[in-house]
């Protein structure tokens, strides 16, 4: 996203002091817009940071030596996937591009059958509402979505999971620590994803 703005706009640094974590990336370039050329972006000036992103993550992703599929993340995947009950969807700040480059990479896009997208709103609950009336949409017919889980690494993610009236399960396996991870209530807060056994059956309801 910086070199899309250095190549754009002739910006370097066009993210510092900006919030990253559990943003949408609208919301990331809109403030940096603010930030450093004072006004706000046009849709089509978005629209054209983000294709610049897309472009520049593909090359980055080929000489990333550092990326790795957290412990414990693909065998959960694996399991969870395996029940006839269970849908799996993301919820992401990435646009759906974005996500799928960064998840194919690893292997684990393929676990996902909907999602919500930064590009759906900037405000967290309503990407995770988005997804939720995908897998809606998914299911039709009689059936219907008994309970949600919430999945992520930042007090966004869990506000935003209560927002919609799930469960959240926090992992400390971003910035933000364990303790302050705590601090916000979710259901199950974990160091990690290592512990297979425990988090699959928290989130099946198994405990």
């Amino acid at each position: 996203m910086e070199r899309g703005f250095a190549e754009l706009h002739g910006i370097d640094d066009a993210l510092q002091g900006v919030q990253l974590h559990g943003r949408s990336d609208p919301a990331i370039i809109r403030d940096a817009f603010e930030r450093r050329l004072a006004r706000s972006p046009s849709a089509a000036e978005i629209d054209e940071i983000i294709d610049r992103l897309l472009i520049n993550l593909r090359i980055e992703l080929l000489n990333l030596p550092g990326y790795r599929v957290l412990p414990g993340v693909r065998e959960i995947l694996e399991k969870l996937s395996q029940q006839d009950d269970t849908l799996l969807g993301l919820e992401t700040g990435n646009t759906q591009p974005g996500a799928e480059m960064k998840l194919s990479h690893g292997g684990i896009w393929h676990y996902f059958c909907f999602g919500g997208y930064g590009t759906d709103s900037d405000i967290r609950s309503e990407i995770v509402q988005a997804g939720i009336k995908r897998a809606e949409q998914l299911l039709g017919g009689d059936d219907h979505i008994d309970e949600i889980w919430v999945v992520g690494d930042t007090p966004l993610d869990i506000e935003a999971g209560k927002a919609v009236g799930g469960k959240t399960l926090a992992t400390a396996t971003g910035m933000h620590s364990l303790d302050l991870l705590k601090a916000c209530d979710p259901d199950l807060a974990v160091s990690d994803l290592s512990d297979v056994r425990i988090v699959t059956a928290t989130l099946l309801g198994k405990t």
